[in-house]
Parts: C-alpha cells; structure tokens; sequence
C-alpha cells in the first residue's frame, strides 16, 4: 500500500501547476479590475491636492514616494510586511506624509486632503479584498479541478456510487462526534483513547467509504478493513504530507517564506487530494486483482 500511496503521489505531480494555474488566472483578473480601480481613486486625490491654489503635485512622485516607504519596510519577514502595507494606518499615514512631503503651504486645507486620503485608502482596501476573494476563488477551483484530474487517474467511479459516499460520509461526520462525545459522558478516559486511536479511526472510516466505492459487490468488507490496513494507509498518508512539507520547508529556506508558501501550496493540495483518494485506489487494485484471480479461475 504504502509503495502504490507514494506511486500516486509522485505520477500526480503533473498536475502541479492546474492548481497553481486556477490561482494565477484568479488573481490576473481580479488585478485586471482592480488596478484601474485604485489608479482612478489615486488621481482623483492627486487631482483634488493639485486644484487647491497653487499646489502643484506630480503623480507619478506622489507613487515613487509610496513605493519608498513600502520598501523601506522589514522583507525579511513578508508575512508581516504585507499586512503592514494593507493596514488603513499604514496607508492613511504614509499618503498623508507623501502628500505633506511633496506640497508646501497646505496647512489651510489639510483636513479636507485627509478626508480624500481616507477614501483613497477604502477603495485600496476594497480592492484588496476584491483580490483575495478572486485568489480564494483560484484556489477553490484549482482544488476541485485537480481532484478530478486525479479521480480520473487512481479512482474512477459512477455517479450513483459518489452520492452513496457523500450520505455516508455525511452521516459518519455527523454521528462519530456525537458518539464520542456521548461514550466520553459515559467513560471520562474514552476522550483519550479516542485521540490515540484517532488517525488509525479515520483511516478505517476511509477504507470503509473505499469500500462502497470501488468493493462492494466485490469483495468482502473483512478483506478491506483490518488494523493493518488501516495502519499502512495511515503511514503513507503521512509520509506523503512530510515529503510535502519538508520539499516546501526546502523552498522556503533557500528562496523566502512567501515563494516557499507560493510554491509550496500545490504540493500539499495533491497531498491531500492523494492521501484522500490513497483508500480508494487500494480497494480498487484489490477489487481488479480478485476479478482477475476468478476469471483466471473460470477458464482453466
């Protein structure tokens, strides 16, 4: 099993870039609409700074000034740079000083430049979001995009069988917490076994909707659903999310923390994708090599 986990893990790394693509096409767009956006926003309070008297205010200064200050911030942590930048304080405060710094004698009409400034920076923060939701979008699709890529690899399966797991799984989401909670009210200490035993549980519960997906009819749920199974399919699930982790951790060191998450996400969403399909594809090899075995059977 644990040969095949990593078999699939490897062969469906030619899909790293449909994720990585669907987050790219994302965020093109959502910058497509909201560049001009803020441009706009930005000239109109250039605009309004230059039609007061004699104030003269170059636009493009007005940008480099901007650019400056964000430059000027700590990189080598980009997290922390990157929430400072999209923070209402930074931005109100650094145009505020980028527009004091290149004008003289506006002390009169401050206060109705700040109210500008104020706007200027909502559509910013709009615009922003705008963005992110467009980049979660990516995401979203290039997740389910890859797992179709991948089903259609590892575990293909009829439409009918895909709703008869989703009832499953809904209702064993729904009753194992509730159980558990239920038998921990009954016996304190279950609340410990029942993390301990967690990872191999679920591993079992994957084997069982496997089972109604590629062996039912097939083959019988003891062949399917043992402790060693459940433990080998837990053991390459695991090695696959550490081989992801220590690859992006390996980005991270050599080209930063932003290009490592970047970069890396891909990797761990064929992780899951994979180690979430690793059950199926076990019973399905298993299923395939029984019907081989009978029919072999049949014609000697």
């Amino acid at each position: 099993m644990i040969k095949k986990g990593l078999k699939n893990y490897l062969s469906n790394l030619k899909y790293y870039f449909t994720p990585l693509g669907m987050l790219a096409l994302g965020v093109i767009v959502s910058l497509a609409i909201a560049i001009p956006y803020v441009n706009g926003s930005a000239r109109e309070l250039v605009d309004f700074t230059s039609s007061l008297g004699n104030v003269e205010l170059d636009f493009s200064a007005f940008l480099q000034k901007i650019l400056d200050e964000a430059l000027a911030l700590d990189w080598h942590n980009p997290a922390r740079a990157i929430t400072t930048i999209f923070s209402s304080d930074w931005l109100n405060k650094t145009f505020a000083d980028s527009i004091f710094a290149l004008t003289h004698n506006i002390e009169p009409v401050a206060e109705q430049i700040l109210e500008k400034i104020s706007l200027c920076v909502s559509s910013v923060i709009y615009a922003v979001v705008f963005v992110l939701v467009f980049a979660f979008l990516g995401i979203f699709s290039g997740y389910y995009l890859t797992r179709y890529f991948i089903r259609k690899e590892i575990a293909k399966r009829p439409f009918w069988k895909t709703l008869l797991v989703s009832f499953a799984d809904a209702l064993i989401t729904a009753a194992l917490p509730l159980l558990s909670i239920y038998l921990s009210a009954l016996w304190q200490p279950f609340v410990y076994v029942v993390a301990l035993l967690l990872p191999v549980l679920w591993s079992m519960i994957l084997l069982f909707e496997a089972y109604i997906a590629q062996g039912l009819g097939k083959l019988k749920i003891k062949e399917v659903i043992t402790l060693k199974t459940s433990a080998k399919l837990f053991q390459t699930n695991l090695i696959i999310i550490m081989i992801s982790s220590a690859v992006t951790s390996l980005i991270s060191l050599i080209a930063g923390e932003l290009l490592g998450l970047l970069l890396g996400f891909p990797l761990w969403m064929i992780a899951i994708i994979v180690s979430s399909l690793n059950a199926e594809s076990y019973v399905k090899e298993l299923a395939d090599r029984k019907e081989e075995a009978t029919q072999s059977d049949a014609q000697n």
